[in-house]
């Protein structure tokens, strides 16, 4: 009996010993602070390790942020200084969220390449496959995978102007971003399904995520009013989600819902019972309650913070994730180079310790040799391996310019390809409008500008002018036909080439009037 006391006495010590260095680790954890900016609120989190510590949100005045772009700096300001303030937010650095509004997206393909090519073919490409001029975004993108010497990436454009303007409402405020992420992405990385429909409920938007292929392929931004009813809310939803599968089946035939893809309802009204249960019976898929990976507490809505947990999954470091996600598109970080925090890269980190490494190698060596010939044939083999390293550095350059040529060439013939169809198009455009303008002049009154009593009995084309041959009463109306032709839209040069008249008392004229298209 004393035996099994004092093992159970050890065993409750040693389980107090790992919860004590467990909590030790997550006190010396790096802290996350995440920052959502929503229409109606600001909802921030922290999470220290794995685990959720502290959360809450700040509500913003009517207007201040409308469709995802800040309108009221000084309003959001005064929220950041209440969030700092009241909540006394240790650090400053923090993970930002951006709305979906306006942002477009893209799935690429490129040969393999070098990596030092790899962005200049993929801007490139994204001038071809963006809906909107490149210049106007801040392209992002991440690479998905290969196969058969085929690079997949997921290439994400936001808009300059929604992301400026949260950018510099939070710099203003003293909150430094270290990272920046794409609201759907960020609760498609907490869904972490490789098919999911995802429908987050906000008073002033709703977010629509369809997740394929482990990445998302339908990503929608819809406005809301915050006075709807849950009924009218409701019928809105679906209302847009019925166009959403429409535009599928139009513009994505490859892309099947399966009656199986689970359902997550989040945002901050997705806790409304009869909204939630109204949506999930009008889309025809099954809810399923939103898990995280991260340690929270019972009394966390995370539906509402479900962004905010996305945002910290995206921070955390790599060795920190117990799961292997089943979402691609995972580090993909859309803070512009321009607004990113300053500091050594690993590549510079590496190469100064490889520095620092070697002269405290290479000093002893120095100190402990006794002869200057050693010496002398160390850096001759030294010497070797530069001019060796050099030689392949001038053949690896050539054989860059030389793809850059091959690569340049090929634009400028694509270009030149474009502008041929722009031209046959502009043709084709310009000789529709003349054949609606002759259908048009070629009727009878009111619909044409023929008179009743003339007719024409033949059309002739030829080097792109037309000859229109016929009859009239008097030799009035065949002018007062090509005056008719000079009025309308397509034609140009019309001119009378003969008038004859056909019968001895003059009651025909026989008329040639030719014109040309504009």
């Amino acid at each position: 009996m004393k035996l099994f006391t004092k093992k159970t006495a050890l065993i409750r010590q040693a389980s107090r010993f790992v919860s004590w260095m467990r909590d030790m680790r997550n006190a010396f954890s790096k802290e996350i602070v995440t920052v959502n900016v929503e229409d109606s609120d600001l909802r921030f989190l922290v999470v220290r390790g794995k685990q959720v510590r502290q959360w809450g949100s700040i509500p913003l005045e009517p207007g201040t942020v409308k469709d995802g772009l800040v309108l009221n700096f000084q309003s959001l300001s005064n929220a950041i200084d209440e969030l700092i303030s009241s909540k006394q937010l240790k650090s400053r650095k923090i993970v930002a969220s951006l709305s979906g509004f306006q942002t477009v997206h893209r799935t690429i393909e490129l040969p393999k390449m070098p990596k030092r090519l790899l962005k200049e073919a993929i801007l490139s490409e994204a001038k071809r496959a963006m809906p909107v001029s490149p210049e106007q975004l801040y392209l992002s993108w991440q690479r998905m995978g290969e196969e058969d010497g085929v690079q997949r990436f997921f290439l994400l454009g936001i808009p300059r102007n929604l992301l400026d303007t949260e950018v510099r409402s939070l710099k203003q405020s003293g909150l430094k971003p270290r990272a920046m992420n794409l609201k759907p992405i960020a609760l498609a990385r907490v869904a972490d399904q490789a098919e999911a429909l995802i429908i987050d409920i906000e008073p002033e938007s709703c977010e629509m995520i369809l997740v394929a292929g482990g990445i998302p392929a339908i990503m929608r931004s819809i406005p809301m009013h915050s006075e709807y009813s849950p009924s009218d809310r409701a019928q809105h939803i679906l209302q847009e989600f019925e166009r959403t599968l429409r535009f599928i089946e139009s513009n994505y035939s490859d892309l099947a819902l399966r009656e199986d893809m689970p359902l997550f309802l989040t945002g901050k009204l997705a806790g409304e019972v009869e909204l939630s249960q109204t949506i999930a019976a009008g889309v025809g898929f099954n809810a399923k309650p939103l898990a995280s990976p991260l340690k929270c507490p019972p009394d966390l809505p995370l539906a509402q913070y479900a962004v905010n947990i996305g945002l910290a999954l995206k921070a955390a470091p790599a060795k920190g994730r117990a799961r292997k996600g089943k979402l691609l598109v995972t580090g993909i970080d859309i803070l512009p180079e321009v607004y990113q925090p300053k500091h050594l890269s690993t590549k510079q980190a590496l190469s100064v310790c490889g520095i620092v490494l070697g002269v405290a190698l290479i000093l002893p060596l120095y100190r402990m040799g006794d002869s200057a010939a050693v010496k002398v044939n160390q850096l001759q083999n030294e010497n070797s391996v530069l001019q060796l390293s050099f030689s392949v550095r001038q053949n690896q350059i050539k054989e860059a310019r030389r793809l850059e040529d091959a690569i340049a060439s090929a634009e400028s013939r694509k270009q030149r390809l474009m502008d041929i169809l722009k031209n046959f198009q502009e043709i084709g455009e310009q000789r529709q409008r003349a054949y609606d303008s002759l259908c048009l002049s070629t009727r009878h009154p009111p619909e044409g500008v023929l008179p009743n009593d003339a007719k024409l009995s033949s059309i002739l084309e030829e080097s792109g002018s037309l000859t229109l041959v016929g009859e009239a009463p008097t030799y009035e109306i065949a002018l007062e036909y090509a005056d008719a032709l000079r009025q309308t839209e397509g034609f140009s040069n019309v001119w009378v080439r003969s008038l004859t008249s056909t019968s001895v008392q003059g009651e025909t004229v026989s008329f040639n009037i030719s014109l040309e298209w504009k």
